[in-house]
């Protein structure tokens, strides 16, 4: 929405008609989000970049069969790719160029939530409980030049997830 007016994203694919869903918006109103073929309700949703001047940028599933980016900043766009709707890794794509992250250390997922513009990553990951899979704990990270930090739950829970992280490292999220 800008000066009054609502702005629409075309999200036609090569394939046909699509469906787009945006998530988050840069300073300079550059928009990313997921879409997918509007028929085919099994259809991969692949994660995109659009700006005004350039249009969409699909950012492809990576490590499949979907991808969904969940924030941007300073160009930085973030979000997850994989098998569940929730996504199976996180990723970052900078400067033209996409990194799946790795699962968060000793999990077995990871899922990006949000960026600053320093390029400091949040979000959540999974744990196996009792060193068994698939029973998993969600578990709160920050990943920063290529290193993790997990992000233990407050005391007397089992929990945490982040979803927002600001300028200065401040992480904003939930732990139940």
């Amino acid at each position: 929405y800008d000066a009054g007016q609502w702005i629409m994203l075309d999200p036609v694919f090569p394939d046909g008609p699509a469906q787009s869903s945006a998530r988050a918006i840069d300073d300079d109103g550059t928009i990313v989000g997921r879409r997918g073929i509007v028929e085919d309700s099994h259809s991969p949703w692949n994660a995109f970049i659009w700006h005004e001047c350039d249009g969409f940028t699909d950012l492809g599933v990576m490590n499949g069969p979907r991808s969904e980016a969940a924030a941007i900043s300073n160009g930085r766009a973030v979000g997850s790719t994989g098998a569940s709707a929730a996504g199976d890794n996180a990723f970052i794509h900078d400067s033209g160029q996409t990194t799946v992250l790795d699962p968060i250390p000793g999990g077995s997922k990871s899922a990006a939530q949000a960026v600053n513009a320093s390029g400091a990553v949040c979000g959540g990951g999974r744990l196996p409980v009792d060193g068994e899979l698939p029973t998993c704990c969600s578990r709160a990270f920050v990943w920063s030049s290529g290193v993790y930090e997990v992000l233990e739950p407050l005391a007397d829970e089992e929990k945490s997830w982040a979803s927002a992280i600001s300028e200065k490292g401040l992480v904003f999220g939930k732990s139940w």
